[in-house]
């Protein structure tokens, strides 16, 4: 949802980029601050290792953009991608159609 995707933004002192996408100097991608996501009644924390992708830009060389964007979903719907999947262990139940997580240790 736009409005926590710009607040999470906000809160790690993003810039807009381009195209919903925002940017954080790459020199600060270790000091970051950890990002709490409840699913259920679970929290995952994620680090800023694990939130921000390393792109190479012809003009500016590496910039780091963070994984959280907004994905145009219906609302209170959230996409889940690389950022998350990389700060946890991840179990496909395809039998059940469950998917499971837990704290990386």
């Amino acid at each position: 949802p736009t409005e926590y995707v710009t607040a999470i933004n906000t809160y790690v002192k993003a810039t807009l980029y381009l195209y919903n996408r925002y940017e954080v100097s790459c020199s600060l991608v270790n000091k970051l601050p950890k990002i709490t996501i409840n699913i259920g009644s679970r929290d995952f924390v994620i680090s800023g290792r694990h939130y921000i992708q390393k792109m190479e830009n012809e003009q500016n060389g590496t910039i780091c953009i963070t994984a959280f964007c907004d994905s145009g979903l219906e609302d209170g719907v959230w996409s889940l991608g690389g950022g998350f999947l990389s700060s946890v262990y991840t179990t496909f139940d395809l039998e059940n159609n469950r998917v499971g997580f837990a704290n990386l240790k």
